[in-house]
C-alpha cells in the first residue's frame, strides 16, 4: 500500500513541477517577446532621432550658409552706400561752392547795374539817348566806365540797356505785366525776373513785390485750383 501511495505522490509532484515549469517558461517566453518588442521600438526611435538630428544639422548648415551670404551681401552693400555717400558729399560740396560763386556773380551784377544806373542818371541820360537813336552809329571804340568795372558780357549788357534808365520802375512794370496775364505764380514770376532776366536779386524782387501789394496793384488770385499773381487795378 505504501509503495502505491509513494508512486502516486511522486507522479503528482512531477506533474505539478512540469506544469509549473511549463508556466514559468511560458512567462519567460512572453517576457522575452515583450522585451524584444521594446528593443525594436527603442531601436526605431533611435533611428528616427538620428535621422531628425541629421536633418536639423543639414538645415542648420544651410541656414548658416544663407546668413553668411546675407552678411557678405550687406557688407558689400554697406561699402557701396558709404562710397555713394562720400560721392554725394563731394558733389554737394562742389554744388555749394558753385552756388556761392553764382551768388557772388549775381551780387556783383546787381552792384554793376546800380553803379551804371547812377552814372547814366548823373550824365543826364545821354547814353540812353544814344542807344535809342537808330541813325547814330558809334564808330569810335567804346571806353570803359571810369568806375574801374570790367566790361560786361553781351547778355548782361542787354540787361543793363533795358534797365539802365530806371531798373526799379522797369522791374515793377514787368511784374505788373506778368500779373495782368493771371497765369503765373509768384515763384514763376520770381524765376523769370531773378534767374532768367537777372533784373534784380531775390531779396530786391520781394521788396518790389511787397511795395506793389501795399499799393493794391497786385494780389493773389484763385484760377481754378491754382493761386496765381494777378493785377488788381
Amino acid at each position: 500500500m505504501v509503495p502505491i501511495v509513494l508512486s502516486y505522490l511522486k507522479k503528482k509532484v512531477l506533474a505539478d513541477t512540469e506544469k509549473r515549469l511549463v508556466s514559468a517558461f511560458g512567462k519567460v517566453d512572453s517576457d522575452i517577446s515583450h522585451l524584444r518588442s521594446w528593443v525594436s521600438h527603442i531601436h526605431g526611435q533611435q533611428a528616427d532621432l538620428l535621422h531628425a538630428h541629421a536633418s536639423h544639422v543639414s538645415l542648420s548648415r544651410k541656414d548658416i550658409d544663407n546668413v553668411t551670404r546675407w552678411l557678405q551681401y550687406l557688407d558689400a552693400h554697406n561699402k557701396d552706400v558709404r562710397l555713394h555717400v562720400l560721392e554725394l558729399t563731394r558733389t554737394m560740396g562742389e554744388f555749394v561752392k558753385q552756388h556761392g560763386r553764382i551768388h557772388d556773380r549775381v551780387a556783383l551784377l546787381e552792384k554793376n547795374l546800380t553803379l551804371l544806373s547812377k552814372k547814366t542818371l548823373s550824365d543826364g541820360g545821354a547814353l540812353s539817348g544814344s542807344l535809342r537813336s537808330g541813325s547814330s552809329v558809334r564808330t569810335e571804340p567804346r571806353t570803359e566806365p571810369r568806375t574801374g568795372l570790367k566790361r560786361l558780357p553781351a547778355f548782361e549788357e542787354r540787361i543793363v540797356a533795358r534797365a539802365r534808365t530806371n531798373r526799379k520802375q522797369y522791374t515793377q512794370a514787368l511784374i505788373l505785366e506778368l500779373a495782368a496775364e493771371k497765369k503765373h505764380t509768384t515763384v514763376e514770376v520770381e524765376k523769370l525776373i531773378v534767374e532768367e532776366k537777372r533784373l534784380c536779386g531775390r531779396t530786391t524782387f520781394y521788396a518790389y513785390l511787397r511795395e506793389l501789394r501795399a499799393k493794391d496793384l497786385i494780389g493773389d488770385v484763385r484760377v481754378g485750383s491754382m493761386t496765381v499773381l494777378g493785377r488788381v487795378r
